[in-house]
């Protein structure tokens, strides 16, 4: 099936493999093509912080700071790409840590700390790929029509023609440019730090919160255009607005047209609305995890600063 939605007149041949199918010509965006990799600066973080407190027993202090982007952006060319940085977002942070001492004898002291930061990441234009709603995961693949002219060209059934006709591959349409903002990340650490004579340990706990992404079109969508070609290529329709990347028009239900080709009503009826869009197949989605740790150390030098420690944890999230 997947080799099959690769085949179109952008292609000299068809691809007979799911691998030369994910690296068609044809296809501009959401290739799969060997490794991909990139190296270069992920972000630059400026801060300026200030100590309130600085006690022997408690410790208390915060910061402000930017974010300054210099990564890279999506450009959705590879399914998989290589992101450096936070995806060219400019951001604003703040945090701030806090330690008191619970107790402390001759060797031993124990105290509490907590640590946290906050960043929120405005708004960029990057290149992303996205779904249709009724048609599911991976609909962005499908062959469609780019516009009724086009169909009504290319109606002829049964022919030498008809086996490279002028399909558009669904990822180039299924690919805009959009408005990405990732909005607010958060952290949170609590920990209880155990230090007795070179021993050290930390017993904590860790959790991290970040919004959905909003994703918005840059431009907006032409209703009345674009619908997905059938599969089947029979000769009642030449197009099938409920077709899935999984089933062609036997398993679905084909918009059955008057005759050959189809009146433009029968294709505005099964062509692509904005309404049909799901951009949030785009985005990011919301995340909260927790993460339980422990470490623990032991320190070599009579300052006790040098340390070699070793540590576990585990994450846990609602979802995966």
């Amino acid at each position: 099936t997947w080799a099959d939605e690769g085949y179109s007149a952008g292609n000299t041949t068809a691809p007979t493999t799911i691998t030369e199918a994910f690296a068609q010509d044809a296809w501009n965006y959401g290739k799969v093509d060997g490794a991909q990799s990139m190296t270069r600066l992920a972000d630059i973080e400026l801060k300026l912080g200030y100590q309130f407190i600085c006690e022997d027993n408690v410790m208390s202090n915060g910061f402000l700071g930017l974010v300054i982007p210099t990564g890279n952006k999506a450009q959705s060319t590879y399914l998989a790409e290589p992101i450096v940085g936070n995806g060219f977002h400019f951001g604003l942070m703040g945090g701030s840590t806090s330690e008191i001492q619970l107790d402390s004898g001759t060797d031993t002291r124990w105290s509490a700390r907590s640590d946290s930061s906050f960043r929120y990441l405005f708004q960029n234009t990057q290149k992303r790929s996205f779904d249709t709603v009724s048609n599911g995961q991976w609909s962005r693949y499908m062959m469609v029509w780019p516009d009724y002219a086009t169909e009504q060209a290319n109606g002829e059934q049964f022919t030498t023609a008809s086996s490279m006709r002028a399909y558009t591959p669904g990822i180039n349409v299924f690919t805009q440019d959009v408005k990405v903002t990732p909005r607010a990340q958060a952290r949170f650490n609590q920990a209880l730090v155990l230090e007795s004579g070179s021993f050290k340990g930390e017993l904590g706990f860790n959790m991290m919160v970040r919004q959905a992404e909003k994703v918005e079109l840059v431009n907006a969508w032409a209703d009345n255009t674009v619908a997905f070609v059938d599969a089947s290529n029979n000769l009642t329709s030449l197009y099938n607005s409920t077709r899935t990347i999984y089933n062609d028009s036997y398993q679905s239900t084909p918009v059955v047209n008057d005759t050959v080709g189809g009146s433009e009503d029968f294709y505005n009826a099964a062509s692509i609305s904005a309404s049909d869009l799901n951009l949030g197949s785009a985005a990011s989605r919301a995340t909260y995890t927790n993460t339980p740790y422990l470490t623990l150390g032991y320190a070599f030098n009579e300052e006790k600063s040098s340390v070699a420690s070793i540590g576990g944890s585990y994450e846990m999230s609602a979802t995966n």
